[in-house]
Parts: C-alpha cells; structure tokens; sequence
C-alpha cells in the first residue's frame, strides 16, 4: 500500500468524498515504496495528487467531482456544467504538469505523466457523454477504474525502474521543504572533515509537517526523533503554500533561535523565529524572567491583561513551538489568543520524556481541542548510548511504544543505531579523572576521529575543572 502524505487528508475535512475516494484508489494499487503527496483544492497550483514512483516516474492526477446529471455540454475545449461553470480538465493539468517539469534537473529520464480522475461518473457515462471529445482517454480515470483497481492501466511504464537515488533526488526537486543540508564530521584518510549531507523526513515525520490540521498538534517524541525537523519542516512547507501568510516559531532559548533558523531559511520572509521572551516583547508584553513567587504571579496577571485587552488578537497564521515542555501554562493562553482560527493552526513538539500539561488542559489554554502525535524513534543515538542514558536517567524501560508519553517508563525499543559501548572510567581523584580525559581527547584527535571543536567534555563545576584539563 502506497503511503498518503498527509495521512490525515480524509479526516481533516479539507478533502471531499471524491478526493478521499482518489486517495484510496491509490494507495491501493501502489506499492509500498510509493509517496502520493495530497494538495488541497485552491491551495496549491499543483494537481491534487503527486506520486512519485519506480515503475511510472511522476504521476500527477486532478480530481473532479462531477455527476452524470451534472454535464450539460462537451466540447473539445472543454465541458459546460449545469450550474453555469465552463471546465476544461486537460487545459487546466497541462500547465501543472508543465511546473512540475520546470522543477526537475535538465538531464532526468523520469516519465511525467497526467491523470484526470472523475470518481463520479462511469464507463458507461464517458461513451454517453462523449466525455473523451474533451478529455483524452489514456489519461481518464472513472469510477470503474478506481473500483476496479485500474488506475495505472493506461500509464506509460519506465523504460529501466528508477533507481532509490533518483527517487530521493525527484523528491527534493518537488518537495524542498522537507530536505535539509547539515553539516557532518566524516574520517577521510585518518582526518577529520566536514562535508554537507542531505537529511530526509521520513514519511511518518513528513506526514506531520504537512498535516491539514487547522487546530492544535502535539508531537511528542522521544531525543533524536527529528522533533525541530518537523517543527522547521512545517513552517518551510506552510511558506511555500501561503507566502502571505504571518508565521510564527518560538522556543525558549536563544542558543535554539539560531539552530532554528538556519534550518528554516529564508522562505520568503514570512517565518519569524524568536524565544517567547523576544517575541512577547515585540508585541509590548515584559514578560518577567521568574525568580520568586511573586515573579510567577505577576507574569500570569501580565499576560492576562494582555489577552484581556484583546490586543494583537489573532494576528498569526500559524504558530509553531519548539522544547514545548519548557514553556510555562500563561505563555501557551498566549500563544492560543494570536493564533488566527482555521489557518495553520499551533503545533507544539515535546521532549517525551519530559513532563509536559495533559493534552486536554493544553488545548483548553489554546482553545480547541488537541490531537496528540507520538515519534518513538532515535536517529541520532546508538543503541550503546540509549540504553546507558535509559538505564542513568530512569530506573525502568519499557517494551510498551505509547510509553513514551510516560516520562518514567521511556520506550527502550526506539535504539536501532549500532555503535561502541560506553565507557565508564572511574578514578580515585579529579585530577586523575581529568588527566585521562585529555589524553582520551589528544587521542581522538591525533588518530582523526574528531576535531578539537567537535568533542564536548560536560562537568559540574566550571572552574576547577577548567583549570585541571587546559
């Protein structure tokens, strides 16, 4: 079964019957290895669906919803409906499959093919109407076709499958937005380099950047599930589609403003990344850094006048939080009063293994209900590393992947990387702890594992072990 990107598009009720009948159809009668990317009708001057496939290359299809009783005329420029609307379905594809096209490197062999699917009429209704005078019978899909899992019947198969690589390359050429290029430590000839490496969502984190959700998401994840990736992702993809649109990304501190913003770029001008602090007094709220108890309620009464006030109500299209648990209750109501309704929504990613409000009292702050999202899978840790963490922070794992809403029972099934084991070194005194650490690090070096600006050493006190390691 081909995966739906977003999954959500036949629930969220930006699709209609004749779209979700389409998607079914096509998940159906692709393989496994197949992403059909879903784009909502006037919201994207794309075809409704894009699959990218081995076997055909790119098959875009649009989708009409037509009834038999609701053709009144068909010409070969186009189709008369009874309701006045004058259609020309072939007309309208070509120009999309000719944006499509524009997108793709000059050298690709990659077929470009076009569908139009109309799920409400039949075989029989085409020959009575004499539909294909004004659309082409190999690319007509009826409902037949769909039901009859006949959809790729008329494609053109690829002279030689495409390959897995080029199927990665057509994906970033078409969907940008969710490829990124970061920088990684390589050992090349017993030294260490840096060289730029294209990291890809995958289909479940991709599905979630791009969900129609208007309302609140929640994405809890455990460390290393690609949270701020997603969160990056999202805000890309939200610009691409809605260039006007005023979009929001916080987080709450300023080491994490800039990771953020080298990931989300510059899509067009219309993404703001700040702390919550930056961002509250940008729009006149001193929000007070909290110390006492009184700091904590004077904060809640500061925001509170300001929602009151109704000031700045409704002001963003879409606002997007990063290391959510960290964010205190006032600062979600916030947030809930300038999110602008039937948008972007608000998406709010969290460490897993972190307490964060219940998702019923968060969407009660932002004022609509929440849907909560799970990641349990680490893509930066080994197993090595992930289990000693585990085993250091909590006392117990779980076999149980929902745990991983459960601060104290983290899913320990999510390490799939393989690496080396952990070492544990103990040493009578700090200076002999400190002495090994060096010349751990000298070695690392010498031998091009790493640079010295690549290797962290965490302690508990700054100066005196400072003075011991320089």
């Amino acid at each position: 079964m081909a995966i739906l990107i977003p999954p959500d598009m036949t629930t969220s009720g930006s699709a209609g019957v004749a779209d979700a009948q389409v998607a079914q159809a096509l998940q159906a009668a692709m393989p496994s290895d197949v992403w059909v990317w879903y784009h909502p009708k006037n919201s994207s001057q794309r075809p409704r669906f894009v699959a990218i496939t081995s076997q055909f290359g790119i098959v875009a299809i649009d989708v009409y919803d037509w009834t038999c009783d609701a053709v009144q005329e068909v010409r070969r420029d186009g189709v008369r409906l009874k309701h006045g609307d004058f259609v020309n379905p072939a007309g309208e594809l070509n120009p999309r499959l000719e944006q499509l096209r524009a997108r793709l490197p000059e050298t690709n062999n990659a077929l470009l093919q076009g569908l139009i699917a109309l799920p409400n009429i039949t075989d029989a209704d085409v020959r009575a109407h004499r539909l294909t005078t004004a659309i082409p019978r190999h690319c007509l899909v009826t409902r037949d076709q769909l039901g009859d899992m006949r959809l790729t019947q008329d494609l053109e198969p690829c002279p030689t499958p495409l390959n897995a690589d080029l199927l990665q390359q057509l994906r970033d050429r078409l969907y940008p937005e969710t490829s990124f290029q970061r920088p990684k430590l390589v050992r090349d000839e017993a030294r260490a380099q840096r060289k730029s490496i294209r990291v890809r969502l995958t289909a479940e984190q991709e599905g979630i950047a791009r969900t129609l959700s208007s309302g609140v998401t929640i994405v809890k994840g455990v460390a290393g599930s690609g949270k701020s990736l997603i969160l990056a992702a999202r805000a890309r993809y939200l610009a691409a589609m809605h260039p006007d649109w005023r979009i929001q990304v916080l987080c709450f501190n300023r080491t994490l403003v800039k990771y953020l913003k080298d990931l989300v770029g510059t899509p067009g001008g219309c993404v703001n990344v700040s702390t919550f602090h930056r961002w509250a007094l940008d729009l006149g709220v001193q929000v007070p850094w909290i110390k006492t108890p009184a700091d904590e309620q004077r904060e809640e009464e500061t925001i509170r006048r300001f929602v009151d006030a109704g000031s700045y109500k409704h002001s963003y299209d879409a606002i997007l939080v990063d290391e959510g648990q960290d964010f205190r209750q006032s600062w979600f109501a916030m947030v809930g009063h300038m999110a602008r309704p039937q948008r972007g929504g608000v998406m709010v990613v969290t460490d897993g293994a972190q307490s964060i409000y219940q998702e019923a009292s968060l969407g009660d702050l932002l004022g609509t209900n929440a849907s909560t999202l799970f990641l349990t899978k680490n893509f930066r840790n080994t197993e090595q590393i992930g289990r000693f963490a585990v085993g250091t922070i909590f006392t117990e794992e779980s076999d149980d992947p929902s745990d991983v809403a459960d601060s104290r029972t983290p899913f320990a099934g999510e390490f799939s990387l393989q690496g080396q084991p952990v070492q544990v070194v103990s040493a009578p005194t700090r200076d002999e702890q400190a002495e090994f650490i060096a010349k751990e690090i000298r070695r690392l070096v010498r031998e091009g594992f790493a640079g010295n600006r690549d290797i962290a050493v965490l302690v508990t006190t700054w100066w005196g072990a400072w003075n011991r390691l320089k």
